[in-house]
């Protein structure tokens, strides 16, 4: 069983983003068109064949990650949330300036830890679409 994956790190638009010289329709626009190249790429070179197309941001990174996998019926598909949602939830987590390191007791971070409902915050959104040739 052959897989295709395709990936992309979009960084390109960080920059542009962070200094609010482009809005999220104009971002949410640019990825739509590029959602929209990659499935006719795909219909033109295969046949009956299913891919998954993943369009992530990474809050930590701070970037846009898109990947391409073929997919195959019985396979766990992630979770998805609307494109305008993502790049939303994006401008408003991404660490663009990096992350702040703060120094303190062990002790006192093991108590903060297990006091805490979740350990670990929500840095990754994914959009996903099933894509069939």
């Amino acid at each position: 069983m052959k897989q295709v994956v395709i990936t992309i790190i979009y960084m390109d638009s960080i920059d542009l983003f962070k200094h609010n010289r482009i809005t999220n329709d104009r971002l949410l626009e640019a990825f739509k068109v590029l959602e929209d190249n990659v499935e006719l790429y795909l219909k033109r070179h295969y046949r009956n064949k299913k891919f998954i197309y993943y369009l992530s941001g990474d809050a930590l990174v701070p970037a846009f990650t898109l990947s391409v996998l073929s997919y195959h019926e019985g396979l766990p598909i992630k979770d998805s949330v609307n494109i305008s949602e993502l790049i939303d939830w994006y401008k408003s987590n991404a660490c663009f300036e990096g992350l702040r390191i703060i120094e303190t007791n062990q002790i006192e971070l093991s108590e903060e830890i297990s006091d805490a409902d979740e350990s670990y915050p929500n840095t990754f959104r994914t959009y996903m679409k099933l894509i069939e040739t």
